[in-house]
């Protein structure tokens, strides 16, 4: 089945990874992209084989351009700032990246991340910049830097995020995205891994030519996928409640 699609399962996207680097603003190998954004639709529909169908989940199109979570990275490093401001809208809040930058280094400067970093920032209480306060927890599904490779359940979990309104931040080719919608091959009625096709991420990456920062990325890409970060966020307590007496 793999072979006849042309695409790589999600044993071969969890195996065949890179070693790991600082996410920095733009990519350090070339991006696997379609010459135009390829819209991935989200809900399953059968194919010409019918022991398969096509599934897409997670944001389509119009809902991304309703929501306007996107946002440029203001530096040529600050990839990695740029996604965790993206998600962090996803969720209704805004922190700017000089503040993201700020916490992680105590000054602004132009630097790229290391996963930890990331997983640090994504794993904490935030003020954002209205004063509201929310928590933001963070699973590391892959990261090599830390020996995380991914296994069979892997995939499940990028899927299960999606489908529930999460995007997650995906690093491949030493770039920071935030990976919104995936599509795959799966057996009907089975619960065995799919076989990814393509996804759509969010490029913060200022300078493409296109200037549009939705982008489907292909197999290739996602094989050198070397951190992928779930993200929760969840509204936070402003006060402390003292029970009346």
């Amino acid at each position: 089945m793999e072979e006849e699609l042309g695409t790589y399962s999600r044993r071969d996207f969890l195996l065949h990874l890179i070693p790991a680097i600082a996410l920095a603003g733009c990519a350090t190998a070339p991006i696997d992209v379609n010459d135009t954004f390829s819209e991935i639709k989200i809900g399953c529909s059968p194919i010409e084989d019918p022991r398969y169908e096509l599934c897409g989940v997670g944001y389509s199109l119009a809902e991304l351009k309703r929501i306007r979570a996107e946002a440029w990275q203001k530096e040529p490093q600050w990839c990695w700032a740029a996604c965790i401001q993206m998600a962090f809208r996803f969720h209704g809040y805004e922190v700017s990246q000089e503040r993201i930058v700020m916490d992680t280094y105590g000054r602004t400067v132009n630097l790229p991340a290391f996963s930890w970093q990331i997983h640090r920032q994504l794993s904490r209480e935030w003020t954002d910049d209205t004063g509201r306060n929310f928590e933001v927890s963070s699973q590391n599904l892959i990261d090599w830097q830390q020996g995380i490779q991914g296994t069979a359940l892997t995939g499940k979990q990028v899927q299960d995020e999606l489908a529930g309104g999460r995007p997650l931040i995906i690093g491949t080719g030493g770039h920071a995205m935030l990976l919104v919608a995936q599509e795959s091959i799966r057996e009907v009625n089975n619960d065995r891994p799919a076989t990814i096709r393509r996804a759509t991420v969010i490029d913060p990456w200022p300078f493409r030519l296109d200037n549009n920062q939705f982008k489907t990325i292909l197999a290739m890409d996602i094989t050198m996928t070397q951190f992928m970060s779930s993200i929760e966020v969840v509204s936070a307590a402003t006060t402390t409640d003292v029970p009346a007496r």
